[in-house]
C-alpha cells in the first residue's frame, strides 16, 4: 500500500517536474523569438543551463517555432544547421526529432507540416543530419497517410530546389544507400503495383483462360527488403487483399482462380506448422480460399486439412495442389521433427487421388510452391518427403503433364524421379519466375554496382487436349529499367519467348526437357540464352562454371549423388556468355544418356 503522504508527495513532484518543463520550453520560445539572427539565437541557447536529457526540448522548440509561422524562415534552417554541426550530440537529436516528427504528420495542419518538411530539407540537402533517417519512411497505401505523402512531396521538392536534379539523382541512386531508400522506392510491390497491371494483361491476352494458377506467396516482403517484420494482422490482410484482386479479375469474369500456399504466407516466414498444430491457421485460410476465391467445397474440406486440394480444372484435367511448405527444408516445424509424418494425411490423399484420376482418365497437373529438384547448393525439399512424392507420382507418369511450381523467382525446368534406377519414369517440373522482382541469386560483375533485381514475369500455357499434352507456353515479362524510365505511364508486358521454338521442343513432356538440357549443356548460343531466361530478362548476367555445372547439371540428373559427380567431373564444354571469344573446350566432349 502507498500512503496518502507519499501519494501527495508524488504527484507534487510530477507536477513539479511538469512545470519546470514548460517553464523551459518558454525560455528557448522567448530566446528564438527575441534573437535577430540565427548566430545570436543559437550562442544564447548554448549559454542555457540545461539539465542532462533536457537538449531534445531545445530541437523540438526549434520545429515547433518554425511550424507555427505563417510561411517558412530560413532562420531555422540555418539555427537547426549550427547546433548539427557544434555537436554530434544536437545532430543525433535532430534524427531523433525528424522520426518523431514523421510519426505524428498526421496530427499537424497542412501549413505546419509543409514548414517542418522544409526545415528538414535544408538539414539533408545540407548533409546536416543524416540521409538515413529517410529509412524509416514506407511509401506505400498502408504505411501512409495524405498528410505523410505531403510532407515527403515538400521534403522531397525543396531538397531538389537547394540540390538540383542532378545532384539529388545521384545521392539517391548511390549503392552505398540503397538500404535506406528501400521504402522510398518500394520495388517488392506485387500487391499494389505489379498484381493489377499482371491482371489487366492477362484479361486482354486470354480472355478464354481455362484457369489461373496462383503459385503462393501474397505478402509483400518487407522483412527481406525493408528490413521490416509483418506482423499476423499483416499475412492476412495481403492474402485476403491478393484474393479479392484475383476474384475480381478472374473468378468474378467465369475463369477460376486456383491458389497454392507459399512459405511467405505465413508469420515467421517458413514457419508454417503442420495442421496438427496448428488447426486455426488452415481453417482460416480455407475460409479465404473458399469464400473469397470461390473454391469448391471439398476442395475447401482439404484445404482446411492441410493446405492441400484437387479440382477438375477442364474437361479430363485435374488439377493437384499440394503444400510444400511441410516438407520445406528450412521449415523448423518438420525438418527438425523426430519421426517422419505424413502431416495432415497429404500423402496418403495425393496416392489416392492419382489413382481415382487414372481410373476416371483423367490428366493431372501438379501445383507446388517449392521445387521439388536437385538443388547442389541445399536441398530444398527434404529429402525423405522428395523421395516420398517422387515415388507417389511414378507409378501415373504417363498421366502426369508435370508439375508446376514457383519460389525462386528464376525461370527453369528440370525433371523429378525416384532414386530407384534409370528405368523409373521421369515428370518434369517447371520452374515459373515470379511478380515479384526479386534479389538475383547471382554476384554482380566486376565494376557493376546498380542494384541486382530479376524482372516480374507471367507465363500463360497451351495444353492440347486432343493429346493430353502441355504442348508450350509463352513466357511474358516487364523490363523493370525500361518501366521505371517511361514512368507515370503503365508497364510494358513484352513477351520473352515461346518454349518449343526457343529450346527446340515438340511438347513440354520430360523426354523432350531431357534433350533440351542435352543441347543447353553443348551448345553456347543455348546456354546463354536459357541463363538469360533464368535471371528473367535482365539487363546483364553473371556466367561461372560454378553456375553453368550447377544449372547443367541439376537439369540432366535427378539423383543428388549423379549430379555432384556430374558437376565434379563436368564433362561439357566450358562456356562464357560475357565473353566475346570462341568457347573453350575441355579435353573430353561426351553425350549423356537419360539418368
Amino acid at each position: 500500500m502507498i500512503s496518502s503522504d507519499s501519494a501527495t508527495a508524488a504527484a507534487l513532484m510530477s507536477d513539479q517536474a511538469a512545470m519546470e518543463l514548460v517553464n523551459l520550453k518558454k525560455r528557448i520560445y522567448l530566446t528564438i523569438m527575441s534573437s535577430l539572427d540565427f548566430e545570436e539565437c543559437a550562442h544564447k541557447l548554448l549559454r542555457m543551463e540545461l539539465q542532462p536529457g533536457q537538449e531534445i526540448e531545445v530541437c523540438r522548440m526549434v520545429v515547433e517555432c518554425c511550424s507555427q509561422e505563417r510561411t517558412y524562415l530560413r532562420f531555422y534552417g540555418m539555427l537547426a544547421e549550427r547546433f548539427c554541426r557544434l555537436s554530434r550530440e544536437y545532430q543525433a537529436l535532430f534524427e531523433q526529432t525528424f522520426g518523431d516528427q514523421y510519426a505524428m504528420i498526421h496530427r499537424l495542419e497542412t501549413n505546419k507540416l509543409r514548414n517542418a518538411a522544409k526545415l528538414f530539407a535544408h538539414l539533408l540537402h545540407s548533409d546536416a543530419i543524416s540521409w538515413d533517417v529517410l529509412a524509416g519512411i514506407h511509401l506505400n497505401e498502408q504505411e501512409t497517410t495524405s498528410a505523410s505523402r505531403i510532407f515527403i512531396k515538400v521534403l522531397f521538392q525543396e531538397v531538389a530546389e537547394y540540390m538540383g536534379l542532378a545532384r539529388l539523382n545521384a545521392r539517391l541512386t548511390d549503392p552505398r544507400k540503397q538500404a535506406v531508400f528501400a521504402g522510398l522506392f518500394p520495388r517488392d510491390t506485387p500487391r499494389d503495383t505489379l498484381l493489377p497491371e499482371s491482371v489487366a494483361f492477362m484479361q486482354q491476352e486470354a480472355p478464354d483462360a481455362a484457369f489461373v494458377l496462383w503459385l503462393g506467396d501474397s505478402p509483400t516482403r518487407y522483412s527481406l527488403h525493408l528490413n521490416h517484420t509483418q506482423s499476423d494482422q499483416d499475412i492476412w490482410a495481403d492474402i485476403e487483399h491478393v484474393a479479392a484482386r484475383l476474384r475480381d479479375g478472374f473468378a468474378a469474369r467465369g475463369v477460376p482462380v486456383y491458389p497454392v500456399l507459399g512459405n511467405h504466407d505465413h508469420n515467421p516466414e517458413t514457419g508454417c506448422a503442420p495442421p496438427e498444430q496448428d488447426p486455426a491457421y488452415y481453417a482460416r485460410l480455407a475460409r479465404v480460399w473458399g469464400g473469397v476465391l470461390g473454391l469448391p467445397q471439398d476442395a475447401a474440406a482439404t484445404t482446411a486439412r492441410g493446405a492441400y486440394y484437387s479440382v477438375r480444372a477442364a474437361p479430363g484435367l485435374r488439377l493437384v495442389v499440394l503444400n510444400s511448405v511441410l516438407y520445406y527444408s528450412a521449415n523448423p516445424h518438420t525438418a527438425n521433427s523426430s519421426t517422419l509424418k505424413d502431416f495432415g494425411g497429404q500423402l496418403a490423399w495425393l496416392r489416392s487421388t492419382l489413382a481415382r484420376a487414372e481410373a476416371a482418365g483423367e490428366r493431372v497437373l501438379v501445383a507446388t510452391h517449392i521445387p521439388p529438384v536437385v538443388d547442389l547448393a541445399a536441398p530444398q525439399w527434404q529429402p525423405y518427403y522428395q523421395e516420398q512424392l517422387a515415388q507417389a507420382l511414378a507409378p501415373h507418369a504417363d498421366l502426369l503433364l508435370g508439375v508446376g511450381c514457383g519460389h525462386d523467382h528464376t525461370d527453369s525446368f528440370a525433371r523429378l524421379g525416384t532414386l530407384s534406377g534409370q528405368s523409373t519414369p521421369f515428370v518434369a517440373v517447371h520452374a515459373v519466375p515470379a511478380l515479384t522482382p526479386d534479389l538475383s541469386v547471382l554476384p554482380l560483375p566486376p565494376g557493376r554496382t546498380d542494384a541486382d533485381t530479376k524482372n516480374p514475369a507471367l507465363r500463360l500455357y497451351d495444353y492440347d487436349a486432343e493429346l493430353g499434352v502441355l504442348a508450350d507456353y509463352a513466357q511474358y515479362y516487364i523490363d523493370l529499367a525500361a518501366a521505371n524510365a517511361a514512368a507515370p505511364q503503365r508497364p510494358d508486358w513484352r513477351i520473352s519467348y515461346r518454349a518449343a521454338t526457343e529450346y527446340g521442343m515438340h511438347n513440354l513432356s520430360a523426354g523432350e526437357l531431357f534433350a533440351a538440357a542435352e543441347r543447353i549443356a553443348q551448345d553456347r548460343s543455348a546456354w546463354c540464352r536459357y541463363l538469360r531466361h533464368f535471371l528473367v530478362e535482365k539487363a546483364f548476367v553473371v556466367d561461372s562454371p560454378v553456375i553453368r555445372k550447377d544449372l547443367v547439371c541439376t537439369m540432366l540428373y535427378t539423383d543428388p549423388l549423379r549430379a555432384l559427380k556430374c558437376a565434379l567431373a563436368f564433362p561439357y564444354p566450358e562456356f562464357d556468355c560475357n565473353a566475346t571469344q570462341q568457347p573453350r573446350s575441355s579435353s573430353t566432349t561426351t553425350t549423356t544418356t537419360a539418368p
